[in-house]
């Protein structure tokens, strides 16, 4: 967790200036060199559950395993809404004790499927992009497969949003 006390280097400060409390990161490696590093942060200082660690770390493989060396400007922008979506998921969750706080979950809710829509573009326009400027057939089979992973998070956080709009429907 970050604090005052632990900001022993540039990451920590930085991410301690946006408002996140915690964060876990793991280091992209191709041909055992380090490309960069997947940042999972929160603005609270609650611990990662091991399913978001092994998240990660798939990723990771992923990256190694594709022997990608440049992450596109589009899977950056994929795994943004990524990241937002399953804020949102989580935000929507923590609220479920109360159903007085019907409105605010069905309104995260809301956000969540916007977010997912919006992935849904990103994804369309990187596939076009794709196909049209990639040379590389290997790459862009690659690159491809990134992108779709990226975007069924998404799908599967509006799932979970449908199904929490369910319970908020039945309970309130």
């Amino acid at each position: 967790f970050l604090s005052d006390t632990t900001l022993n280097n540039d990451v920590d400060r930085k991410l301690c200036k946006f408002g996140y409390e915690s964060y876990v990161a793991c280091p992209l490696l191709v041909r055992d060199q380090m490309i960069g590093g997947l940042v999972f942060a929160r603005k609270n200082r609650q611990p990662f559950v091991p399913s978001e660690v092994d998240l990660m770390e798939d990723v990771s493989q992923s990256v190694f395993l594709y022997d990608i060396r440049k992450i596109p400007d589009e899977a950056k922008r994929l795994a943004d809404i990524c990241v937002a979506c399953t804020e949102k998921v989580k935000a929507a969750v923590d609220l479920l004790h109360n159903m007085g706080n019907a409105e605010k979950i069905m309104k995260i809710c809301g956000e969540i499927d916007r977010l997912e829509t919006d992935a849904d573009q990103v994804l369309r326009s990187a596939m076009a992009k794709l196909f049209r400027n990639e040379p590389d057939t290997r790459e862009l089979i690659k690159l491809k497969e990134i992108y779709e992973h990226l975007e069924t998070v998404t799908d599967k956080c509006e799932d979970v949003a449908n199904i929490i709009e369910g319970i908020v429907i039945e309970n309130s």
